[in-house]
């Protein structure tokens, strides 16, 4: 009853009224919502056989875009993912993005200009099992049991954005810049030296670690961080000037995320076992990850949101199912010599994420190597691309990207363009010895291929490698002149 007075007293007779009715409804038709087995409170075994079923032309964002949702509204779904279903209602609408990995639930809600605050209902949790809801930071705990459903109601701030998550089991050592480091020294597991504002950990860690302070280092000096299949191995929310280096990041959802976050460095850092991204960064700018290694099961490298001129080097992602993964609005961001090898599905893909330079990265192994996807004004220069069971370099209604100086080679097709137009730069590429074509046009625009080797001179050989006009009269035929 304490609780039904505090929303009368927050919202009023009327809207208490509504809220309940809401409430009513949403319980009666989730029936038995949450009362499958799930394993660890959450999800059911990843099945790898459904990705054979996926034609390559709807390839619009593999894996990742399946477990989350985002738009404006009073209700957000994510179905039929990887991972598990769940369901987010709001009492007024709000702009969020609803994500779905691992065993987490993460949802970042926007301030609401017209509102302070919404109830807030989420379906799909296990019935009667205990959750940990954070926001913004793992200070702010609220531990809970879903009720006999598996829907947990809540009342949600909006006068300010906020990134809310939930996990399975708590965490976590705090880093600051006192005279302890927070915890480092605080709770023995480092040695903190303030002049450097650098915390070198002596031990391994069995849980996540927030850095709540600017420009503090942490050096795990090889040492492991080591979670239980929840949560971010290392969490930084609203900071700049932070270096993670020499870290051992294992089960964990994401192993490190950088949240809203800028001028920040990810040195030498390796992520094993990560059920969701291995280094994930959302809205941040300006940050450089160098020399990190990821085997994650979703993105190895994951960049969504407004997440620009950042620089990714020598990295390397290898069995993810998706090795680096630029998701709009991110844009401006470099990607030099990195390696994305034996990835399931992608090695690099660009989702709407433009204006990108991508130079000097090695593909190898794996369906697509790298795949645009409505994504306009990238560059790509001096790419290796080998060994692809589909298609060395894919242009899917992308425009204006610039192909100069890569290595196409091996593949069962070299390039794809669809739906692409004529405005590409596609010019001195070694694109070789690839199974069924070469250059595969599927549109009806002129394509100017000028200036590539195709490793022969021969006219008749080259054309026999290419899909154009004189394999199907609605496309056209392409503007072709060889390196002599």
């Amino acid at each position: 009853m304490s609780f039904l007075r505090k929303i009368i007293g927050d919202f009023g007779v009327k809207k208490t009224r509504l809220i309940l009715l809401t409430i009513l409804v949403f319980f009666c038709l989730s029936g038995s919502a949450g009362t499958e087995n799930f394993e660890n409170n959450f999800a059911e075994p990843f099945n790898e056989s459904i990705y054979s079923e996926i034609e390559a032309f709807e390839l619009y964002a593999p894996f990742l875009d399946e477990s989350q949702v985002n738009g404006t509204g009073t209700f957000f779904e994510v179905n039929n993912n990887n991972y598990f279903d769940v369901t987010l209602f709001s009492l007024v609408p709000i702009s969020a993005t609803l994500l779905v990995t691992g065993n987490m639930i993460e949802c970042d809600i926007e301030s609401a200009p017209d509102e302070n605050s919404s109830i807030i209902i989420i379906f799909g949790m296990v019935p009667l099992a205990t959750y940990y809801m954070y926001e913004d930071s793992y200070r702010n705990l609220t531990e809970f049991t879903a009720n006999s459903n598996g829907n947990y109601t809540y009342k949600q701030d909006l006068s300010k954005p906020h990134h809310v998550w939930i996990q399975t089991s708590p965490s976590t050592y705090f880093i600051s810049d006192n005279t302890t480091g927070g915890d480092c020294e605080g709770r023995s597991i480092g040695v903190w030296n303030p002049a450097t504002k650098t915390c070198t950990l002596t031990t391994n860690l069995n849980e996540s670690v927030e850095i709540e302070s600017n420009n503090i280092k942490l050096d795990c000096a090889n040492h492991s961080i080591t979670g239980s299949d929840t949560g971010y191995g290392v969490y930084i929310h609203q900071k700049e000037g932070i270096t993670i280096k020499d870290c051992t990041i294992n089960k964990f959802t994401t192993a490190i995320f950088i949240s809203n976050s800028n001028n920040n460095d990810l040195l030498n850092n390796i992520s094993t076992n990560i059920n969701g991204d291995g280094f994930r960064l959302l809205n941040s700018y300006k940050n450089t990850l160098i020399n990190n290694k990821a085997n994650a099961r979703a993105a190895g490298f994951f960049l969504q949101g407004s997440s620009y001129e950042n620089t990714l080097v020598d990295n390397v992602a290898t069995s993810c199912f998706t090795g680096f993964f630029l998701v709009g609005p991110s844009y401006k961001n470099t990607l030099i010599d990195n390696n994305a090898i034996s990835n399931i599905s992608v090695n690099i893909y660009l989702n709407r994420s433009n204006e990108n330079s991508l130079i000097s990265n090695t593909t190898t192994s794996n369906q697509y190597g790298i795949y645009l996807n409505d994504a306009n004004n990238n560059i790509l220069i001096d790419n290796t691309l080998k060994l692809h069971s589909m298609w060395g370099i894919v242009l899917r209604y992308s425009i204006n990207n610039i192909l100069i100086g890569n290595t196409i080679k091996s593949n069962n097709t070299g390039i794809f363009l669809y739906y692409s137009g004529t405005s590409h730069q596609i010019e001195y590429n070694n694109i070789v010895d690839n199974i069924n074509y070469n250059l595969e046009n599927n549109q009806a625009e002129d394509v100017s291929v000028k200036y590539n080797w195709w490793g022969t001179n021969n006219e008749s050989e080259i054309s026999a490698k290419i899909y154009d006009y004189f394999d199907n009269s609605l496309l056209v035929e392409l503007l072709i002149l060889t390196l002599g």
